[in-house]
């Protein structure tokens, strides 16, 4: 995966949690979105789980075989920490409101009378810099 594509759709609206439960998209096993996070950035995977990503059912990396996620001590040691432990509140308001937009969070958020820091905020600019360069014509 690409960084800045992958963070693109999850700014869009992309189901982090889309093949978490069943019915499933995938027949088993499914792929691991996390999983799959870890291989293209650690930006990626605190973008998934700011974005909502449910740790809930996610095993930690020490209950799963060590060849089967990148060793990584401090995302793990994140990823265990967000597991059992609540979400700030700053987080939580922000999933609520791109809940509240749906699909045109991407459309609203740009034209809403706040800060641009608030902005970039709700779009998870904070978390993941895109980099935009105009095509050449």
């Amino acid at each position: 995966g690409d960084l800045f594509c992958d963070a693109a759709l999850v700014r869009a609206g992309a189901d982090v949690n889309i093949n978490c439960e069943p019915p499933s998209l995938w027949p088993d096993p499914c792929p691991d979105n996390l999983m799959m996070a870890k291989n293209v950035s650690n930006r990626l995977v605190y973008l998934i789980v700011a974005a909502g990503f449910d740790l809930t059912h996610h095993p930690l990396p020490s209950q799963v075989g060590s060849n089967e996620l990148k060793v990584d001590s401090e995302i793990d040691e994140w990823l265990k920490y967000m597991k059992f432990n609540p979400r700030r509140l700053t987080d939580l308001c922000r999933l609520k409101i791109r809940s509240q937009m749906g699909n045109r969070a991407l459309q609203v958020i740009p034209s809403l009378q706040i800060p641009q820091s608030l902005k970039q905020f709700l779009l998870y600019r904070d978390i993941v810099t895109e980099k935009y360069t105009k095509p050449r014509t």
